[in-house]
Order: C-alpha cells, then structure tokens, then sequence
C-alpha cells in the first residue's frame, strides 16, 4: 500500500501540467526537459493534491524543478512506490 511520504510539496504550473496531465505543449524544449528530469529524479510517485489551498501567487522557488520564476505555486504530495 503507497504511504504519504511528503504533503508539503509546492511546484510551478510547468510541473504540475507534466504531474497531472504529461503535457508539455506550453513549455519550451529546456524548460521541459529540466521538469521530466527532475519529476523522474523524485523517489515516489508525485500525485496532485488538495487544490483549494493553491498559492496564486508566490516568488518562492518550485520544489520540483527548481525553477526561481514567480507565478502560481500547486499542491503535491509524494506517495511511496
């Protein structure tokens, strides 16, 4: 049975479109292959969670790719294998 192994998990709208959907047609070459790149280097599976909570707007760093523009933060957790 997969465990919660972080519900504290706030990524940009680029990894939650690969998360949720595996689409990268908003995204330009680099940008999406640095989110696949570090979606796949998650230990876990990453799942959408709770979107009422949603940060509309925020200048802190996606915890997925990394990536330091500001914009919408999105709600994941990370489920065990």
């Amino acid at each position: 049975m997969a465990r919660i192994i972080d519900d504290d998990v706030w990524c940009c709208i680029d990894c939650l479109m690969l998360v949720a959907n595996d689409d990268d047609s908003g995204m330009d070459d680099a940008t999406a292959e640095n989110c696949r790149e570090s979606i796949a280097s998650i230990q876990g599976s990453l799942v959408c969670n709770d979107h009422d909570d949603d940060i509309e707007f925020s200048r802190q760093p996606c915890d997925v790719c990394g990536s330091h523009l500001a914009g919408s933060r999105h709600h994941l957790a990370i489920l065990s294998a």
